[in-house]
């Protein structure tokens, strides 16, 4: 969604107003920092930048997520495992297409693979944020052992 360069500022200065506020032990006010983090990679500005390698001016496109990256909220690992389990619990079903396992295992290997791969992708995800990677590796332990499941993933 782009917006112009007023709204893209006064969007900004409400997304930052809101982070103040916020308390991610609330469950209304995880549910709005979660959007946020949703709506920050969709919503962005056409800024006018000089190409020095072309030797000509371009556009680029300048997105909120860049400007509220850095922001303390996404250092918790409360949030990151919340976010983890909502959106694990809402695509499960979806995803794996079985409920049940056919064997005495908590999750057969499809279930397995999907949730490895969700892992993987969320581990990513936060090393994007600016999560320190001890950060990421001790998410990644308790998430695994919160859903019995092996934890020797790499960070990369």
């Amino acid at each position: 969604l782009e917006l112009d360069s007023e709204s893209f500022e006064t969007l900004l200065y409400l997304f930052n107003k809101t982070f103040q506020s916020l308390n991610l032990e609330k469950p209304a006010d995880y549910i709005s920092a979660k959007m946020m983090l949703e709506m920050a990679g969709l919503i962005y500005r056409r800024e006018s930048v000089f190409d020095e390698d072309e030797n000509k001016e371009v556009f680029k496109k300048d997105y909120i997520e860049s400007r509220i990256r850095n922001h303390v909220i996404w250092q918790s690992l409360f949030f990151w495992e919340e976010y983890f389990m909502d959106s694990v619990s809402i695509n499960f079903l979806n995803v794996v297409g079985e409920i049940e396992t056919d064997t005495k295992e908590r999750y057969s290997p499809k279930q397995k693979e999907y949730l490895k791969k969700e892992l993987t992708r969320f581990a990513k995800n936060m090393l994007g944020w600016g999560l320190r990677k001890e950060d990421i590796e001790m998410f990644v332990e308790n998430t695994a052992l919160s859903l019995e499941m092996n934890s020797n993933m790499k960070i990369e």
